[in-house]
């Protein structure tokens, strides 16, 4: 073998997977796209989770990794696994498409492909446990709502409070996912603001248990200005059982009024 085509057998076996596309040959091209699609997803699934922990769109440093599946384990843990599969396969399909290119035997990446494959379904599998594949679509927000999953109704009752030409509602009781959530509507007939923060509500149960406000809760906004309505959810830091009522539901410390409660919220 001369010089040159040592170099360019050397050449032809250091091309990126990329470079493999294009001049390799046969179904690794295939596994190359199909590495390079996961992969991209994977990161998608990362930025949208970076992008949540930037904007509060989470509930704690448990949700840190995103939404947890029915089997626990965070759709964040998903991702990376994911971005490392992507990567195998890519690598995989870039030597099976040059083996391809020189004639080589292509049964060893074969076997890896098929042992990669359904190694990667069945962990799949075990980890939705029973979730739909769309619970791993990357969200960059939730919507100010807070929590993923099915929405378990709690009271569409609606009850109302009066205090000092503050009227405050409740709508409607809700658990989204692990998560109670709250719909209110308060009406200011004061002639001043009035400030709402979220830290100053809390809900408790006919036992007197409370479900205490999640702190990083947007879907509500505190100051409501005189003569206006405010409508908007406070998510709490977990979820109201159906057959705790009655409810109360209370804003504490509001300036010059003192408290304004909700009491009696009958549940289901």
């Amino acid at each position: 073998m001369s010089l040159s085509e040592s170099h360019q057998h050397h050449h032809d076996y250091d091309q990126s997977p990329f470079q493999a596309f294009f001049a390799g040959r046969g179904p690794g091209r295939i596994l190359i796209v199909a590495g390079l699609a996961l992969a991209m997803v994977a990161f998608t699934g990362w930025m949208a989770i970076v992008f949540q922990l930037g904007s509060g769109d989470v509930s704690g440093p448990e949700d840190a990794l995103g939404d947890r599946l029915p089997s626990g384990v965070p759709v964040g843990a998903v991702y990376f696994f994911g971005f490392g599969v992507g990567g195998i396969l890519m690598a995989v399909g870039s030597s099976m498409a040059k083996a391809a290119a020189h004639r080589d035997s292509r049964v060893g990446h074969l076997v890896i492909t098929i042992v990669i494959s359904v190694a990667t379904v069945l962990g799949l599998f075990l980890v939705l446990d029973g979730a739909p594949v769309s619970a791993l679509t990357p969200r960059f927000s939730d919507g100010g709502s807070g929590g993923t999953g099915p929405t378990e109704l709690v009271t569409t009752n609606a009850k109302s409070a009066h205090r000092n030409g503050l009227t405050m509602t409740v709508t409607r009781i809700e658990n989204v996912g692990r998560k109670g959530q709250i719909h209110l509507q308060v009406v200011n007939k004061t002639d001043q603001s009035v400030d709402l923060p979220v830290q100053w509500f809390a809900l408790t149960d006919a036992d007197g248990q409370r479900y205490e406000p999640d702190s990083f809760s947007r879907g509500w906004q505190p100051t409501i200005g005189p003569g206006a309505t405010q409508t908007g959810t406070i998510r709490l830091e977990k979820a109201v059982p159906p057959t705790s009522g009655p409810l109360r539901a209370e804003f504490n410390h509001v300036y010059r009024l003192g408290t304004i409660a909700v009491s009696g919220i009958p549940t289901r």
